[in-house]
């Protein structure tokens, strides 16, 4: 099941919660998340359990607004992918139906944003790790911790140098 729908959301009747944060559109400036991810085409993403990995370390922005997934790590990792506005964030058992918004080479949550980090208890200064486990249906398994905070699981992330 996936969280946050009814039976007749999830069979493609879908009404966005409209109190939400999730309406806001990225400025057409450098966003936060682009300074702010882990993501270097050049070095590759490979966690060390092979899976593609895209990292961000939330900000007080992301928290308020939304947040944009890497252009460039769709462009390599999921271009072949059936192009829509859906993916699915599983966290520890639990399926999240995230709607994207794509425009200008950016892609951002447009819905179900407020929702996820509120129920992840998420806030500025938490990194948050994004695993590509499913291409086609484009699901990311996502963990989260104090970005200060070594994590087991990803001792073998590449990343920036900061």
């Amino acid at each position: 099941m996936v969280l946050g729908l009814t039976e007749e959301e999830e069979d493609g009747i879908y009404t966005p919660d409209i109190d939400s944060s999730d309406y806001y559109a990225p400025s057409d400036v450098a966003s936060e998340s682009e300074d702010d991810s882990n993501y270097d085409n050049d070095k590759g993403v490979l966690d060390d359990d092979d899976y593609l990995t895209w990292t961000l370390k939330l900000t007080k922005s992301h928290i308020k607004r939304t947040i944009e997934i890497p252009n460039d790590f769709w462009q390599l990792h999921l271009h072949n992918a059936p192009l829509q506005n859906v993916v699915h964030f599983l966290v520890i058992g639990q399926t999240w139906r995230i709607l994207l918004k794509h425009s200008l080479g950016m892609i951002w949550i447009k819905h179900d944003w407020r929702r996820f980090k509120d129920a992840n208890a998420l806030f500025p200064g938490v990194c948050c790790h994004f695993k590509l486990v499913d291409a086609q249906d484009i699901q990311f398994y996502s963990c989260h911790h104090l970005c200060s905070v070594p994590q087991d699981w990803a001792s073998g992330y590449t990343s920036k140098s900061s």
